[in-house]
């Protein structure tokens, strides 16, 4: 034998294992108190210790120790190699047995390094020891059902795992997991080993039967108050997976306390289960007007108008003003209810309006900047061009002028609208010349770069040689949708109003459906405006319509396939606009109210005024206010993040569908039963505040059923998207 080497042959014989211990003759054993010391050059420094704990090799000692088996080497405890200069070596010719540990409940490992864990009746938690005192060991962990979740956690939520909050194991899957003192790293792991729960922040899968409190099953603990008569043991119901709970849609909701972790800042996904007993889609009356500071800058006979979107707790308004020859853009804001408006910031005059004629104007947001579609018409010369501002009217971009879509004429209307979807411009325009029009889309990316060309749409209805248009679109992600209205210029005459949709670039355009008559005319000359949004999959219109200086304004909603027209509901008058001069309206959402725009001028006199109306039907599913809110609204999903609202999907009543929203830092995507919806390039961060978290309502109430909420403070991929949606389904 080598001098400094230990070698122990393993034989197992009538079930006793037997071995014989053969050191080098300048090796002496020394044994005390329960300990066998090994003392391999004989200079009182043990190398290796032999206790019930386990063998220990070079663990306290200066020198390196070898351990060389024959055979087979079963391990009841532990092994421990020393970290020594020059190296402890342990060398195996065999095979390597390990006692293992079998766990069915949340338990702390360290007394096994084998662990197989048993899931089947609910999810399983495994601490990892202290990192600190663990440095070097290895954890074998196997999950062997996959019936529920394994979650791996550290022992304190300060210390990661690969920089994770938690290590999740689905699906029979396994991991090695290694200290290194100062953080848990994976060291290997089997395909499904990681994902569902990896960046868990908060997570209520609804499986309790008794009591008021909704326990939060991550890392975080983020336990839920159940209020309203909400209750597990009348309220539970069968879930995806287990139980759910059931929302009566009048006072039942959920607090959750605010904490750092639900704050998603860059990155974050929500994953969950819903069901809505209820896809109607009434809407409370309209609140009374509040006077705002109109722009200044209308000329008599001209054209004007204002257009808004809403970013946060901001209506951030765009106006085009036109005075004989001039066109003048200018920007503004003001809160939800209309305080703490901005004076007026004056982008720019051109000459491209003349007498009689005007410009119209749409603006929106991707969260970061206002974007701009302006068109003027002079005659039959048209002016069309985009641009970008700050909130604030600042750091204007030079406008970008595009090939324009012929058709304007003299003494006609004539209406330009644009939504922001991904990161382009979605536009459309609608030209009147006396009897005939034209009406087409077009897209470009946000600074004006690759404009695409347009796209003609069907025209509709007749205007006569002093009607017009007015257009408006909107989208969910996956479509536009187009609100149009024509006159004839006929006095005492109503008008035609029609609803539309295509594919974002243009294509399967779905021909106008005609929409009932508003029973208010339209006069010759005049100027009137139309504008819709989308909450969920309902569209709402407001118009304002004028007739030899009498005014109407009025209000419809419809499914976003057309179906379920309210018809017109006449509101109170905003202002009286003047005869043969412009009536403008504007309307958009957070998903929880309309916010309405009334503007008129009487020649060079301007008036502007905003309301709002309650979504009633509009179902919270989950709300930290001026955060993330996500809504239902008809049967459709309003996301309303960092004040920026994004409405997808159309489900039934009844149904149970999985929701999932990710965002990657720099894209946001919405799918429905594992299925794309909506994808929207961002920039901004999430907003972080210290509201609480409310689930299932907030003032409107959720009437459904939710099962398996989950928030993470990253995006989720595809494959484990459709993993979820398929397990669960």
């Amino acid at each position: 034998m080598i001098k400094g080497e230990v070698v122990i042959y393993f034989l197992k014989t009538y079930s006793v294992v037997l071995f014989f211990l053969f050191t080098c003759l300048e090796a002496s054993v020394t044994s005390t108190t329960g300990n066998i010391y090994f003392d391999i050059n004989d200079d009182g420094d043990m190398e290796m210790t032999l206790n019930e704990d386990g063998l220990s090799i070079g663990m306290n000692s200066a020198a390196a120790a070898n351990l060389h088996v024959n055979g087979n080497a079963i391990i009841e405890k532990q092994l421990s190699l020393g970290p020594v200069t020059g190296g402890s070596n342990f060398l195996l010719t065999g095979t390597f047995a390990s006692s293992p540990q079998t766990v069915s409940s949340n338990t702390t490992l360290g007394s096994h390094s084998w662990v197989f864990v048993d899931s089947s009746s609910h999810e399983v938690t495994c601490t990892l020891p202290s990192v600190s005192s663990s440095q070097g060991q290895l954890f074998f962990v196997k999950q062997v059902d996959a019936s529920n979740n394994v979650v791996i956690i550290a022992n304190n939520s300060s210390t990661a795992i690969d920089d994770r909050d938690m290590f999740v194991l689905s699906s029979f899957a396994s991991v090695q997991l290694m200290s290194s003192g100062t953080q848990w790293f994976v060291m290997d792991c089997t395909t499904g080993g990681s994902s569902q729960s990896t960046g868990l922040v908060a997570y209520w899968n609804f499986d309790e039967t008794t009591g008021t409190a909704a326990s939060g099953s991550s890392i975080f603990q983020q336990h839920g108050t159940l209020h309203g008569g909400l209750d597990f043991s009348s309220d539970s119901v069968l879930g995806n997976h287990s139980q759910a709970l059931a929302f009566d849609g009048v006072d039942d909701y959920i607090t959750v306390s605010d904490s750092s972790h639900l704050d998603l800042k860059n990155q974050g996904s929500i994953s969950l289960w819903v069901k809505s007993n209820s896809t109607a889609a009434p809407r409370s009356n309209m609140a009374s007007w509040h006077a705002l500071t109109a722009p200044d800058g209308s000329g008599a006979g001209d054209k004007s108008e204002v257009d808004s979107t809403l970013v946060g707790n901001v209506i951030y308004y765009a106006a085009v003003m036109a005075d004989n020859d001039n066109v003048n853009v200018k920007i503004g804001s003001s809160g939800l209810d209309g305080s703490g408006q901005s004076t007026w910031v004056d982008l720019g005059t051109e000459q491209i309006g003349g007498g009689f004629e005007g410009g119209s104007i749409g603006v929106d947001s991707d969260g970061e900047k206002l974007y701009m579609a302006r068109f003027g018409w002079d005659r039959d010369v048209e002016n069309f061009s985009t641009a970008s501002c700050q909130f604030d009217g600042s750091g204007n971009s030079v406008w970008t002028s595009h090939a324009q879509l012929d058709g304007a004429g003299q003494s006609d209307q004539s209406s330009i609208d644009m939504v922001v979807v991904n990161d382009k411009m979605y536009i459309v325009l609608a030209l009147s010349n006396d009897s005939s029009g034209v009406i087409g889309t077009a897209n470009c990316d946000l600074d004006g770069a690759n404009f695409s060309g347009w796209t003609t749409l069907a025209s509709f209805g007749g205007t006569g040689s002093t009607g017009g248009y007015s257009v408006s679109v909107d989208s969910n992600g996956e479509q536009l949708f187009y609100n149009l209205f024509s006159h004839d210029g006929t006095s005492g005459t109503t008008g035609n109003c029609a609803m539309a949709s295509s594919a974002l670039g243009g294509g399967s355009f779905s021909g106008w459906t005609s929409l009932s008559t508003p029973t208010a005319t339209t006069g010759a000359g005049e100027s009137v405006g139309i504008d819709c949004t989308i909450a969920g999959n309902v569209i709402y219109s407001s118009l304002f319509v004028h007739d030899s200086g009498a005014g109407n304004f009025l209000t419809s909603h419809i499914g976003t396939d057309f179906s379920s027209f309210s018809g017109w509901t006449t509101e109170t008058l905003p202002s009286q606009p003047g005869d043969g001069e412009s009536a403008n309206t504007s309307v958009c959402t957070d998903g929880d109210k309309l916010y309405v725009l009334g503007f008129s001028h009487d020649q060079d006199i301007e008036q502007l005024h905003l309301s709002n109306a309650n979504l009633n039907a509009s179902q919270p599913i989950l709300k930290k206010a001026n955060a993330y809110e996500l809504y239902l609204n008809g049967g459709g999903f309003v996301l309303d993040w960092n004040g920026r609202p994004q409405s997808s999907g159309n489900i039934q009543a009844g149904e149970m569908v999985h929701y999932a929203m990710t965002h990657d830092g720099t894209t946001m995507k919405t799918y429905i039963n594992g299925q794309l919806k909506r994808s929207q390039a961002v920039t901004m961060d999430f907003l972080v505040n210290d509201n609480d978290l409310n689930i299932g309502g907030n003032g409107t109430f959720l009437n459904g059923v939710l099962d398996e909420v989950k928030i993470y403070d990253r995006a989720l991929t595809v494959s484990e998207i459709e993993t979820i949606y398929n397990n669960g389904k």
